[in-house]
């Protein structure tokens, strides 16, 4: 796991802010482009040439689609091939937008908001974003954009609405205790669907104090968001916050590296954290990875859980997509074998644990089989 800084909004590094880069050796950056340029980042780089830059091109609010273009070609030239190849290709990372779940009467609203309809609007243009920015520069690993903590990012059962969507799960999940298929049903069904299962990455926001660093609506609140991922993706924390103390500091680097958090950057050098005694500062020159033993692959779902997950996926595809038909793929031609008729879905990935599955929708049954074991194909009835 990666330890490192968000580098500020607004101002470049002073002298002492150098002088914590030095001490921590930062292994991950959020940079915004207002605070940090070319020379920063060589320089961070020269400290640590193996540090990753997770870089946040400013989005100054708006909700007109004019604007949301005129970012994303603004970023997309800021991308550019040649622009930033002193970041080995690896090392780089991208982050369009921000906390697009503010809703529009917070003096922090960020461009979108916290109703149904700003979130197909963030879906539409994140989707839009990746695809032009991937044809830019295919080199960045885009992140899905972080939400802020509350406002329909994902349900919490005792204080949130029930049956209604949040960000990150359609209205299925919105009750308490959903069953896994109902949880399924609401991957499928979620307003940001698209975005999802573009993203490269996932990026959260967590912030957390005294005996909340453990608890699921606050210090684990990523592990809640990661319940609705449509894929497996890899979760980065570009902005985090704790409790100032280093045993909490220490506390926090341990849980995170625990639940396979790739690296998160605290909020913020200069700021919060403005000198070389700062207890963050402290504790990040002490922290090693813990020692662990390999766990034990988690036990396969049971069978009957994941084919009604696949059922769900499957059912709420029907009619939503343009089938790309390849009647020489796997899943194609066991169906011509069997007489299951016409495609209905594209192929598509459902995970539970460590078994992921894929599928495809024919009329007359589904066909599916184990990722990466292409010889065992069989089929499932609707």
């Amino acid at each position: 796991m990666r330890l490192g800084w968000h580098l500020n909004n607004q101002d470049p590094p002073r002298a002492e802010d150098w002088r914590i880069l030095e001490r921590t050796k930062p292994g991950v950056v959020l940079a915004i482009d207002r605070s940090a340029n070319r020379d920063i980042l060589t320089r961070i780089l020269e400290i640590n040439p193996d540090c990753h830059v997770i870089l946040r091109p400013y989005y100054v609010p708006s909700d007109s689609a004019e604007d949301y273009q005129r970012y994303l070609d603004t970023v997309a030239s800021l991308i550019a091939p040649g622009n930033w190849e002193f970041i080995p290709p690896a090392q780089r990372h991208l982050q369009i937008f921000n906390e697009q779940n503010m809703p529009r009467w917070s003096p922090q609203w960020e461009g979108f908001g916290d109703t149904p309809e700003d979130m197909i609007r963030f879906d539409d243009w994140f989707t839009k974003g990746y695809d032009q920015l991937k044809a830019v520069n295919p080199t960045w690993q885009i992140g899905w954009t972080p939400l802020t903590i509350g406002n329909r990012d994902c349900i919490f059962p005792d204080v949130d609405q029930h049956g209604v969507h949040y960000y990150m799960h359609g209205p299925e999940a919105s009750k308490t205790a959903p069953t896994p298929a109902e949880i399924g049903a609401s991957i499928a069904s979620c307003l940001c669907h698209d975005s999802l299962l573009r993203a490269d990455e996932y990026y959260a926001h967590i912030y957390t104090g005294v005996g909340n660093l453990d608890k699921a609506w606050s210090g684990l609140r990523f592990q809640e968001y990661a319940k609705y991922f449509p894929k497996p993706l890899d979760v980065w924390l570009p902005e985090c916050g704790v409790a100032h103390s280093v045993e909490h500091h220490l506390a926090w680097f341990n849980l995170c590296y625990a639940r396979g958090i790739k690296g998160l950057c605290y909020w913020r050098l200069g700021v919060e954290v403005n000198n070389v005694d700062h207890p963050a500062v402290i504790a990040m020159q002490q922290w090693e990875a813990p020692e662990q033993p390999e766990p034990p692959d988690p036990p396969d779902p049971p069978t009957g859980e994941i084919e009604e997950l696949i059922r769900h996926g499957a059912v709420n595809r029907i009619g939503m997509e343009m089938i790309a038909y390849n009647p020489d793929a796997t899943f194609p031609h066991y169906a011509r074998l069997e007489e299951l008729g016409a495609p209905l879905t594209n192929e598509f990935d459902t995970t539970i644990g460590s078994l992921t599955v894929r599928a495809q929708g024919f009329a007359g049954a589904i066909v599916l089989a184990e990722v990466g074991k292409w010889d065992e194909v069989d089929s499932i009835e609707w």
